[in-house]
């Protein structure tokens, strides 16, 4: 046991034990990590090429449920695709479509 200035006891053997990565393991566990999210993220943005492909005037309710995103994900993977180039969106929401920029092989 230990006693703090206040006269609270500690049992210093029930603490959480700490455990550190040497920084070889951590870049590891890191690259790792963004190797599975990015081949998720490429996953995904190819399965929104491939059905704006199919039909161009396709929906972001339509695209969440062929894809099985939700709509805030599918928003942010359209708003990504938007910003590297790969699509446009034409004449807004009502009547518009999908210009891509990118061609599938």
């Amino acid at each position: 046991m230990y006693k703090m200035n206040w006269q609270q006891e500690i049992d210093l053997a029930n603490l959480p034990k700490i455990s550190f990565k040497t920084p070889f393991e951590q870049a590891k566990s890191t690259a790792k990590f963004l190797f599975n999210f990015s081949k998720k993220w490429v996953n995904f943005a190819w399965k929104t090429i491939k059905n704006i492909h199919k039909n161009r005037k396709i929906t972001i309710r339509e695209l969440s449920e062929n894809i099985g995103l939700s709509l805030s994900a599918i928003d942010k993977n359209l708003l990504f695709l938007k910003d590297l180039g790969i699509l446009e969106r034409m004449k807004g929401a009502e009547g518009g479509y999908w210009v891509i920029h990118f061609k599938l092989p």
